[in-house]
């Protein structure tokens, strides 16, 4: 009778198993993001950005054939850098960005023995503490990656910019209380400038909240013990390409063919009939291109067939990786590029370049048009939509949404059919192209 109980049991326990597996009704166990860094894995107790740092450092040293330990920080003494003032350590932060030497940068962050020593913490903290910042700073690092060869300037980003000057913050003892002179162990709030070589009067920064001096092995030395920000200025001067050569902006160059005598017709054709007067055409026509530095700047005339003949002067401000809309305080400032940037830095861009597929929207990929066919057509959101109040007697409190204007462009003829709002009307209008020039 055992026996057979015991066969019994070895015949049903599978099925009971799955039975208590299906019965489970506990919340499914929430799995771990992919594509997190490998050492995540082996230290999952860190931030993904400090993985990333200990994963870098440990395939640079592999690179290199070293036999050092998993993700360690530390250098022979003889050979890490010694910031014996805040301003070499400012000197060497930049060089470390510029010419992206990823084994000087690990050496401008406070090396994890000297931390640990300094605020009495157990070594594995330390070097948490260190990747940390320096995971959070990577946004500054790949900034400055080296853009495409035939994109860069001639000697690279340290002929574009260079230091200034390290402007310190308040200085404080190790206990963070207000200090002076030799017992100043630590700044906060430092300011790193550089200048901006093609037009030296512009000066970007990088925010430092926190410097600290330390003893170790190769002496007294500054460095970092915070994250690294940049200011608005240098974001917008790099997203706009500014960095790289002037040759980009050359017409022939240029993803928008802008050379004075170009010009493109359109045929308008209204989606709303309420409104007088409406141009049944309108041309856009090149009438000026101005050097200002290391800007182009474009004056343009819309041209509409309505009863009035209408006529619009437009400005476009050009850049390597931008089109900016130049308004009145725009067309006031030039071309003073410091008061630019940030007037920049609130609107959104006419265009980025370069134009992908990828950066566009639904649209079509070929069009027939009156002045021809277009192939390889990128469509874009050009804008932002809304909504607006539009009351009707059965409805008062009606509300009518706006959709984001959209151009259809083909690299190298600019745009081939627009869907846009009429300026100071509600009425939507779609242009397409119906002729046009391009001047070789």
């Amino acid at each position: 009778m055992r026996l057979k109980t015991l066969r019994l049991a070895a015949i049903w326990s599978p099925f009971l198993f799955l039975t208590f597996l299906g019965c489970d009704d506990s919340e499914p166990v929430e799995s771990t993001p992919p594509l997190r860094p490998l050492t995540y894995t082996e230290h999952p107790d860190i931030t993904p950005e400090a993985a990333a740092v200990r994963e870098r450092r440990l395939l640079r040293r592999l690179n290199a054939g070293a036999a050092s330990g998993w993700g360690t920080l530390e250098v022979d003494a003889n050979s890490r850098l010694s910031n014996r003032t805040p301003e070499q350590l400012g000197k060497n932060l930049t060089n470390a960005l510029l010419k992206q030497d990823a084994r000087l940068w690990d050496q401008v962050f406070v090396s994890p023995v000297d931390y640990a020593n300094l605020v009495h913490v157990d070594l594995d903290s330390a070097k948490t503490f260190v990747d940390e910042i320096q995971g959070s700073s990577a946004a500054v690092w790949s900034a400055f990656l080296p853009p495409l060869e035939s994109e860069m300037v001639e000697g690279g980003l340290p002929v574009v910019f260079e230091f200034d000057r390290l402007e310190l913050g308040s200085g404080r003892g190790l206990d963070g209380k207000t200090a002076e002179g030799e017992e100043i162990q630590q700044y906060w709030n430092t300011t790193l400038v550089w200048r901006f070589q093609p037009q030296p009067d512009v000066e970007v920064l990088f925010t430092i909240p926190k410097i600290v001096k330390t003893s170790g092995k190769s002496g007294e030395t500054w460095s970092l013990a915070s994250k690294i920000t940049m200011g608005n200025t240098l974001k917008m001067l790099l997203e706009a390409g500014l960095h790289l050569k002037p040759e980009l902006l050359r017409n022939d160059e240029y993803p928008y063919p802008l050379k004075v005598g170009n010009f493109w017709r359109y045929r308008r054709e209204y989606q709303t009939a309420e409104g007088s007067p409406q141009a049944t055409e309108s041309l856009l026509e090149v009438l000026a291109v101005d050097l200002h530095g290391p800007l182009r700047v474009v004056t343009l005339r819309r041209s509409l067939n309505d009863e009035n003949l209408t006529k619009q002067e437009l400005k476009w401000v050009l850049t390597p990786r931008r089109i900016y809309e130049c308004g009145r305080q725009c067309r006031r400032e030039l071309p003073a590029l410091q008061k630019l940037l940030p007037l920049f830095s609130k609107q959104r861009p006419f265009l980025k370049f370069p134009i992908e597929a990828s950066h566009g929207v639904e649209g079509p990929a070929d069009i027939d048009t009156p002045a021809g066919h277009f192939s390889n057509l990128i469509t874009l959101e050009m804008g932002e939509g809304g909504a607006y109040a539009c009351p009707t007697e059965d409805e008062p409190e009606r509300i009518c949404t706006v959709d984001p204007p959209r151009h259809t462009f083909s690299p190298g003829r600019g745009t081939i059919e627009r869907r846009v709002m009429e300026a100071g009307t509600r009425r939507w209008v779609k242009e397409t192209l119906v002729d046009y020039r391009l001047v070789p």
